[in-house]
């Protein structure tokens, strides 16, 4: 008996090996991209706001900048009238921002689209002096197809404006 293509078959549970396997890809992809982009990724202080270089390990970690970065491209996705990609997402204490990414489907198995989008979403919110993640909350903010296990995304604000003397 012939099996199903593998489109119809893809169930990738939270954890599994195929999930661990999709983050691993996006994460290693992300990495390089951000080493070989010479460009900071900087995340500002909510109290001062002075940008700090994040590492791009840390950028592109499931416990790091990546879910973010994830969001982001989904919302860019939707945005071209495609079907966004399901992310699950948790919260964790340990994560950089408040949440860990936990799984990804493509539901024919190429996350190339994902990337691009998510490439797309970075450079939005790039300049001379680096990726700006924190301008990333207003596509983050209407992101679909995240499925936040209970997760609790803290979105950073933008700074208030000096009053004038």
């Amino acid at each position: 008996m012939k099996s199903p293509p593998p489109s119809e078959t893809l169930t990738v549970v939270a954890g599994s090996g195929q999930a661990r396997s999709a983050i691993a890809l996006l994460s290693t992809a992300f990495s390089r991209l951000f080493v070989m982009g010479r460009r900071p990724v900087l995340l500002r202080d909510l109290d001062s706001w002075q940008p700090t270089v994040i590492s791009p390990f840390l950028a592109s970690h499931a416990k790091g900048l990546l879910p973010l970065f994830v969001l982001a491209g989904n919302a860019v996705w939707a945005d071209l009238g495609e079907t966004p990609f399901p992310v699950r997402m948790q919260d964790c204490r340990r994560a950089l921002a408040g949440i860990e990414l936990v799984s990804i489907v493509a539901p024919d198995g190429n996350l190339t689209p994902l990337m691009l989008a998510m490439m797309e979403a970075i450079s939005q919110v790039a300049d001379q002096t680096g990726i700006l993640v924190n301008d990333l909350g207003p596509l983050i903010e209407r992101a679909p197809g995240a499925e936040l296990d209970g997760a609790t995304l803290a979105m950073v604000p933008q700074p208030k404006p000096a009053l004038a003397s």
